[in-house]
C-alpha cells in the first residue's frame, strides 16, 4: 500500500512540475547525429515542444522551467507568440549572431513554428551594417516575418503558420541549409531577396493566390529549387527572382502573363521548361540567357526580345512569329538554335551579335532591317549558314553575316539600295564627311559569287572584305559610293569592274588582292585613297587623267607593280604611297604633271627604279621619299624647296644629279647619307656651280658641272 501512494505521489509531482513548465517535452523524434541523449545543461536535446504564455518567454521557459540549455537543442516546436526577443533567442539557437559574422555554437536545425504566431515588439533580433551604418531589424508589425528573421542561420526546416500576411525583405536570406519550408495562404508579400541564397532549398513551394508580386532576387541562387507553383494574381516578377535555380523545371499548370518582367529574371535556369511572357510584349533584357531546357519556345504576342535575352539558352528551333518589332543585342547569341530561320515582315531592328555562334542553316529575309554599330554581327559565326534569300521589295541589307566560312548562296532582290548603311556627319567648321558601315559579308570564306542588282548605289565597309573564294565581281553603273575595305583580302579575287559613277577608289578597297593583276579604274576618277590597293597582286594600272591625288600607302608593297604614269591633273602623292614596290622600274612623271608634294617614304625600297625626274612643280618631297632605290640618274626641278631628310638615303648606285635650283636646297648630312658623292656628278645652273661647290654638302658631290640646255629642264 506504501509503494502504490508513493508512485502516485511520484505522478502527481511529475504532473504538476509539467504544468509549470507549459507542456515542455522532449519527443526525442530528430537527431541528425543517429544518437539520443537526455535533456540536461550539456548534452544535446533532440526535440522540445514549448507552448508559450506569452511573447519574449522563450528563453525563460528553456532555461528555467524545461532547465534546458537552449544552444543544445535540436529541433524546437514552438506553440503562441513569439516577438523579437524570441526571434534574437531562434537565431542563436540556428549558430547565428547579431550580426552577419557573429555566430553560436546553437545546435538547432529543424523549428516547427506552425501553431506560433508573430506579435510585434521586443529588441532587434539582427542588425544589418549597411553603407550607410548599423541598421537594426525590428519585428515591428504583428502576422510578420521580419528582415534577416533567419538569415544566415543554420536552419534546415522551418514550418511558417497560417496568418502570416508578409514576408519581409531577406527573410530567410543566406539560409545556406534550409531544405524545406512553407509560403503559409495567408501571406500576400514577399519581400526582396526573401529567399536569396537558400542554396539547400530542394522541395516544391506553392507562391499562394493573392500574391502580387515577387521582387528583385526572391529566389536568387536557390539551386536546388525543383518546382514552384506560381499563382494566377501574380503581376510582377522582379530582377534576377529566380536567377541561377539551375534545377527549378516547372512554374506551375498555368501559362502565366505577367505585366513586368524584371531583367534576368530566370538567368541560368538550366532545367527550366516553360516561359512567363509579360503582357507588354517585351522580354527584357537576360530574361532566360543560359535557359537550356527551353527547347522551342513559341514567341507568339512578343513584339520586342530584349538584349541577352536567350543568350545561351538552348532553343533549337524558337518560332518568331508575326509582329516582332525587335531583337536585342545577343538575344540569341549561342543559343543553339538550328535549321532555317524566317525574319517576319514586322521586324524593324536586330541588335550586334543578335543571332550569332549558331548552327542556322538557311535564312529569309523579309524586310527593310536596321542594327546598332557597336559591334554589329548579327549573323556572326553561324558555322552551318549556306543560303540567304533577300525578299522583293528589301531596300536596304544591313544585317551582318560575317564569318559565315558555308555561306555561298545569296539572292538579292532587284529593289536593294544599299548593303550596310552610311551616315553624313559635320565637323567643326561644317564640313560634311561620310562615315560607312558594313562588314556584311566579311570573312565569308566560301562566298565565291555575288551578283549584284542593278540598282545597288552603295556598299559599306568591309563587306566583302577576307572573301577569299570570291573571283569575280561586277559593280553596277549605279554605285557611287564604297566603304573602305569592301575587298580588303578578297587573295581570289582576279577581276574586278569598277562603276563609271565611281568618283574615288576608296580606302583600303581592295588592299590585301594578291590576284588581282590589273585594273582601269574608270575614267570619273578623281582620287586614289589610302592603302587602296596596298599589298595587291597588281602588275599595271591605267590611271586616268583626273586624278588629282594618290593617297598614302595607296600602293604600298604592290611588289609586282612594274611601271606607273602619273597623271597630268595629279598634285599629291602621299607617304608611302610605292613603297616596297620592288619591282617598280619605270615611274613616269610627264612635263605637265602638276604635282606639287611627294610625301614620306613615297618610294622608299623600290629597289629596280633607275631613274626618275621630277616635274617643274614638285616643291616638297618628304623624309626618306626615295631612300634605298635602285636610283642612278635623278632630276630635281627649280621649283623643289624642300627636301626631307634622308630623302635619297643609301641610293647606292646614284652617279649623276641634275639640280635645276639656282639657289641650293637646306639640307643635311643625311640627304645622300650611304652613297659614294665623291663618285657621283651633280649637275647645275652654270650660274650657280660655284655656290653648290661650297656648300657643306652639295659640295661633296665629285664632280660639280653645269646643266645642259635641254628644253625639257625636268628630264634627265
Amino acid at each position: 500500500m506504501r509503494k502504490k501512494f508513493v508512485s502516485i505521489f511520484s505522478t502527481a509531482l511529475i504532473l504538476a512540475y509539467l504544468c509549470l513548465c507549459e507542456a515542455c517535452t522532449q519527443e526525442l523524434i530528430y537527431n541528425p547525429e543517429g544518437g539520443t541523449s537526455q535533456p540536461d545543461n550539456t548534452a544535446t536535446t533532440d526535440s522540445v515542444c514549448v507552448k508559450l504564455a506569452t511573447a519574449g518567454s522563450l528563453e525563460a521557459y528553456l532555461k528555467d522551467s524545461c532547465k534546458l540549455e537552449p544552444l543544445n537543442v535540436l529541433a524546437l516546436k514552438v506553440v503562441g507568440a513569439i516577438n523579437g526577443n524570441d526571434l534574437r533567442l531562434l537565431r542563436s539557437m540556428a549558430g547565428a549572431g547579431l550580426t552577419q559574422d557573429e555566430t553560436t555554437a546553437g545546435q538547432l536545425v529543424r523549428l516547427d513554428l506552425s501553431e506560433a504566431s508573430f506579435a510585434g515588439g521586443g529588441a532587434a533580433h539582427f542588425v544589418y551594417e549597411g553603407e550607410d551604418g548599423a541598421e537594426p531589424c525590428i519585428l515591428a508589425l504583428d502576422n510578420v516575418v521580419p528582415r534577416y528573421a533567419f538569415g544566415y542561420t543554420r536552419l534546415r526546416e522551418v514550418k511558417l503558420p497560417e496568418g502570416i500576411t508578409a514576408l519581409e525583405s531577406q527573410a530567410f536570406y543566406h539560409c545556406d541549409s534550409l531544405c524545406m519550408t512553407n509560403i503559409p495562404s495567408t501571406v500576400r508579400t514577399v519581400g526582396r531577396s526573401a529567399f536569396c541564397y537558400c542554396h539547400d532549398l530542394a522541395s516544391p513551394m506553392t507562391i499562394p493566390e493573392g500574391i502580387e508580386e515577387l521582387g528583385d532576387y526572391t529566389f536568387y541562387d536557390c539551386s536546388s529549387l525543383p518546382s514552384l507553383e506560381l499563382p494566377a494574381s501574380l503581376e510582377r516578377i522582379g530582377y534576377q527572382c529566380f536567377a541561377n535555380c539551375q534545377t527549378l523545371a516547372s512554374l506551375g499548370k498555368k501559362r502565366l502573363n505577367v505585366a513586368t518582367l524584371g531583367s534576368y529574371a530566370f538567368y541560368k535556369c538550366a532545367s527550366l521548361r516553360q516561359m512567363v511572357v509579360p503582357r507588354s510584349g517585351v522580354l527584357p533584357e537576360g530574361a532566360y540567357h543560359s535557359c537550356s531546357s527551353l527547347n522551342s519556345p513559341n514567341l507568339t504576342g512578343i513584339r520586342e526580345v530584349g538584349k541577352y535575352a536567350f543568350e545561351r539558352a538552348i532553343l533549337k528551333a524558337p518560332q518568331l512569329a508575326e509582329g516582332i518589332v525587335t531583337i536585342g543585342d545577343s538575344a540569341f547569341c549561342n543559343a543553339s538554335i538550328e535549321g532555317d530561320i524566317v525574319l517576319p515582315k514586322s521586324l524593324r531592328y536586330v541588335g550586334a551579335g543578335a543571332f550569332a555562334s549558331n548552327s542556322i542553316t538557311s535564312i529569309s529575309l523579309q524586310s527593310d532591317i536596321h542594327t546598332n554599330h557597336n559591334g554589329r554581327a548579327a549573323f556572326f559565326s553561324n558555322k552551318k549558314l549556306a543560303s540567304l534569300t533577300v525578299a522583293e521589295g528589301v531596300g536596304v541589307l544591313d544585317l551582318e553575316f560575317s564569318s559565315c566560312p558555308v555561306l555561298n548562296k545569296v539572292s538579292l532582290p532587284s529593289t536593294l539600295d544599299s548593303i550596310g548603311t552610311a551616315y553624313y556627319f559635320y565637323d567643326a567648321k561644317g564640313n560634311a564627311f561620310v562615315s560607312t558601315y558594313g562588314s556584311i559579308f566579311y570573312n565569308c570564306t566560301g562566298l565565291s559569287d555575288i551578283r549584284l542588282p542593278k540598282g545597288l548605289r552603295f556598299i559599306g565597309a568591309s563587306s566583302f572584305a577576307n572573301c577569299t573564294a570570291l573571283e569575280r565581281v561586277e559593280l553596277p553603273d549605279g554605285v557611287s559610293l564604297l566603304g573602305p575595305y569592301v575587298f580588303n583580302g578578297c587573295t581570289a579575287l582576279t577581276s574586278i569592274k569598277l562603276p563609271s559613277s565611281l568618283t574615288s577608289v576608296s580606302q583600303g578597297l581592295c588592299q590585301g588582292c594578291t590576284s588581282l593583276q590589273e585594273l582601269s579604274p574608270p575614267s570619273s576618277v578623281t582620287e586614289i585613297e589610302y592603302a587602296a590597293f596596298k599589298g595587291s597582286g597588281l602588275k599595271s594600272i591605267q590611271l586616268p587623267e583626273g586624278v588629282c591625288k594618290i593617297g598614302p600607302m595607296a600602293f604600298q608593297d604592290c611588289t609586282a607593280l612594274t611601271a606607273i604614269r602619273l597623271p597630268a591633273a595629279l598634285h599629291s602623292i602621299g607617304h608611302d604611297a610605292f613603297s616596297g614596290c620592288t619591282s617598280l622600274t619605270e615611274a613616269d612623271m610627264p612635263a605637265e604633271c602638276q604635282l606639287d608634294s611627294i610625301g614620306a617614304s613615297a618610294f622608299y625600297k623600290c629597289s629596280a627604279l633607275r631613274s626618275v625626274a621630277l616635274p617643274a612643280m614638285v616643291s616638297m618631297i618628304g623624309e626618306y621619299a626615295f631612300s634605298t632605290c635602285g636610283l642612278e640618274t635623278v632630276s630635281l626641278p627649280a621649283s623643289l624647296v624642300n627636301m626631307g631628310e634622308g630623302a635619297f638615303a643609301y641610293c647606292g648606285r646614284l652617279r649623276l644629279v641634275h639640280n635645276w635650283a639656282i639657289t641650293p636646297q637646306d639640307i643635311t648630312s643625311g640627304m645622300f647619307v650611304g652613297i659614294q658623292l665623291g663618285e657621283a656628278t651633280l649637275c647645275v645652273p652654270a650660274t650657280a656651280i660655284e655656290t653648290y661647290r661650297q656648300h657643306p654638302i652639295w659640295g661633296l658631290f665629285g664632280t660639280t658641272s653645269y646643266l645642259p640646255d635641254f628644253s625639257i629642264p625636268h628630264s634627265i
